[in-house]
């Protein structure tokens, strides 16, 4: 469906500063692919200029109950930059068709996940004809270390605390007494899709063993997505999936999405066997120099913590809106988002029962930020865990 406009696709977004790779015609490619298999139907929504490509967007619609739902396809996690790829300079009138052309979709609701301050995309949506439809909202603090601050990488590492630096020395030391060490990425599909398998089995029986619940971690959906993103991309030069191993076997291993401004950590995940030479903690410091080396900034990605705060010097919200594009979802869809919001308290309710009678139960929100307008969300009424440790 989207081929014919791959070329024209991939010159946007060379063209644009600060293209995502969830923006990407490839990772596009890899959404319409897996909605279309779930039987959503998907539309392509472009805007020219001369008959030059200005703006791009993908949504996907699908059924919550009552309500026909218009997104962005992606990962499954909800975590991606997900709006509109636009040339910066065709600015807002570019990015204002494009989602009055995505209204025009045959749903109820269309949501927009993690829309960034500097799209626009916030003070568009208070204006007509879209404040009428724009429900509720979700802001997520998200956290990033900006090296051209620190004049690049050895100016960062000049900079890092003595302590941390010789924690990181001491916790290397302790991993090569046991074996050789190797620091790199995969630069193949097979490579990578063994590591990106490996990562989803150690976080489910991380969540497991802590009684806890992720729908995104606990599907096959996002394991697979990564694994056939992986089919399509060249990686040779492109740390999509970043390890550590010592003698040969995986102890830890990392998903992430270089773009053109940021290199953002998507999931980690670490051998428990080793936990006492922090294998994850050391491969994010090595994917901290591959962001510095790129020119990129490396994104902790999103939801307060306190080691981002510890870390990052770029603090900004990105926001999930909810437009009604029907009759149907202006009635329906507050109440929908209020009842899913009971159900979740409920259901974190009985977690606690079983958790204080002894059994192992899922929580669905075992640390949510007390502010609600930062709260992670599936969607504007879906909180998830991100399952991080």
């Amino acid at each position: 469906m989207i081929e014919r406009i791959r070329n024209d696709w991939g010159a946007l977004q060379a063209r644009h500063p600060t293209a995502h790779l969830c923006q990407s015609f490839d990772y596009a490619a890899v959404a319409v692919r897996f909605a279309q298999g779930r039987g959503g139907s998907v539309h392509l929504i472009t805007v020219r200029q001369d008959g030059v490509l200005v703006g791009v967007w993908t949504v996907a619609t699908h059924r919550e109950g009552l309500l026909r739902i218009a997104q962005p396809p992606g990962d499954g996690s909800y975590e991606e930059y997900a709006y509109p790829l636009v040339d910066p300079a065709a600015g807002e009138p570019a990015m204002r068709a494009i989602l009055l052309a995505a209204l025009t979709v045959p749903c109820d609701l269309l949501r927009i996940y993690n829309a960034r301050p500097d799209t626009g995309l916030s003070e568009l949506l208070e204006r007509a004809p879209f404040a009428s439809r724009t429900g509720q909202k979700v802001r997520v603090r998200t956290y990033a270390l900006d090296f051209g601050l620190y004049g690049g990488w050895d100016g960062y590492l000049a900079a890092m605390p003595a302590q941390r630096q010789n924690d990181l020395k001491r916790k290397t030391r302790r991993l090569e007494a046991l074996g050789q060490v190797e620091l790199g990425w995969c630069a193949t599909a097979e490579s990578a899709s063994e590591a990106i398998r490996w990562v989803f089995e150690r976080k489910r029986e991380w969540l497991s063993r802590k009684g806890l619940f992720s729908v995104w971690l606990g599907e096959d959906h996002t394991r697979d997505f990564y694994m056939a993103l992986a089919r399509r991309l060249d990686l040779t030069d492109l740390p999509l999936v970043t390890t550590l191993r010592l003698d040969g076997q995986l102890i830890a291993a990392q998903i992430n999405l270089p773009g053109r401004e940021l290199f953002e950590s998507m999931v980690v995940a670490h051998d428990d066997a080793y936990a006492k030479c922090s294998p994850g903690e050391l491969l994010t410091h090595y994917g901290l120099q591959l962001a510095a080396e790129r020119g990129l900034q490396y994104d902790y990605r999103l939801v307060t913590s306190p080691y981002k705060e510890r870390r990052a010097n770029v603090v900004f919200q990105v926001e999930t809106s909810e437009l009604a594009a029907s009759t149907l979802g202006r009635q329906l869809g507050p109440a929908q988002a209020q009842a899913e919001h009971l159900a979740q308290r409920t259901g974190r309710f009985l977690s606690k029962l079983r958790q204080g009678s002894g059994q192992a139960a899922p929580d669905p929100e075992p640390s949510a930020p007390a502010d609600p307008a930062e709260r992670p969300a599936r969607s504007p009424a879906r909180r998830y865990v991100r399952g991080r440790r």
